[in-house]
């Protein structure tokens, strides 16, 4: 497990072992919370996925086929990273992490709430989050990144106290110059700052871009190398205050062997007392349909993807009890 800063050329310089804590660093990354026996079987689960929901397909997807692999683009992914459109975030996968006891204490104790997940009502609530599905790019030739980044925010700057903290878990190991998530290491801690020098503190945006100019804002504030790129054995949990500046990155050309991506997002708070919320919560359930990461807020992303006038197939629907998932338990996070 490190943390690494880099440039489109390769690995600038390691901090390996780094202990990284949320409240300092606005990122934490636990190991070992899905065992590797646990990481095999989601991946042997993500390619009988992806063959099941690719059969109407022209070219449906086949692990032994490496020319199917192209089928994940069939579906639009935004910046051919995350699937966030039609169910990907009902995906088997996502809600076998969701409903994991590791997973969950680990939201528990960030919260200071007792879980219970054989409870009807479990204290905690998830996102229905998207995705992030990458073959091999070196088979695919697709995938890559283009120098493009989009550090962002997900907590509106009109408002800095803490709010919430967003997960994920890759089920492969990921290995410099793949893909991964990208932090400005401290960035959280300027948040109050930064909304008073962009006059952005009537801005109730939960997502907000940054420009050049900001990036560079922030650069002028912290240590030179707070950039950094994670680096990660597969079933750890990675962690993130949704105050910190952060982007997913897709695969590094300079990277020294192929590799898949699939990285189950994941984010849970204490449930509230609320009936529209909760009522918007398990409409989102019942129609399957994906959220942003903030399970007390519930905004939906678009149903479809934008295909700029391409057409599109959608993936065949699954049924979760299909994988040995318990549905008692899901339905306890709704």
């Amino acid at each position: 497990m490190s943390i690494y800063t880099a440039n489109e050329r390769g690995v600038i310089k390691e901090f390996p072992e780094t202990q990284l804590d949320l409240s300092a660093d606005g990122i934490a990354i636990h190991k070992n919370i899905l065992n590797s026996d646990e990481c095999e079987n989601l991946q042997k689960m993500l390619y009988r996925y992806l063959a099941e929901i690719s059969s109407n397909q022209k070219t449906p997807f086949n692990i032994n086929q490496r020319k199917t692999y192209k089928a994940i683009y069939n579906y639009f992914p935004t910046r051919k990273l995350l699937l966030q459109n039609f169910s990907f975030g009902h995906n088997p996968l996502s809600w076998y992490v969701r409903c994991h006891k590791n997973v969950q204490e680990k939201f528990a104790q960030i919260y200071d709430v007792q879980q219970n997940s054989l409870a009807d009502k479990n204290a905690l609530v998830t996102s229905f989050d998207g995705v992030s599905i990458i073959p091999p790019c070196e088979q695919t030739r697709m995938g890559w990144h283009e120098g493009v980044s989009e550090l962002h925010c997900d907590q509106s700057f009109s408002r800095s106290e803490f709010r919430c903290v967003q997960g994920q878990v890759p089920i492969f190991d990921v290995r410099k110059g793949d893909a991964t998530l990208r932090v400005l290491r401290g960035s959280h801690l300027l948040h109050a700052d930064f909304a008073e020098a962009f006059n952005l503190t009537n801005v109730p945006s939960e997502w907000t871009a940054l420009t050049d100019e900001q990036i560079q804002w922030y650069r002028d504030r912290l240590d030179a190398d707070a950039d950094v790129y994670v680096q990660c054995p597969k079933g750890s949990l990675i962690l993130w205050d949704s105050r910190t500046i952060h982007d997913g990155t897709n695969p590094q050309k300079w990277r020294s062997e192929p590799n898949w991506r699939c990285t189950l997002f994941v984010c849970m708070q204490p449930r509230i007392n609320d009936p529209i919320i909760a009522k918007k919560r398990e409409s989102a359930f019942l129609f399957r349909r994906n959220t942003t990461h903030d399970p007390n807020k519930v905004k939906l992303f678009p149903k479809n993807p934008r295909t700029y006038g391409h057409d599109f197939v959608p993936p065949m629907p699954i049924k979760l009890e299909d994988y040995g998932l318990s549905i008692q338990k899901i339905q306890s996070l709704v």
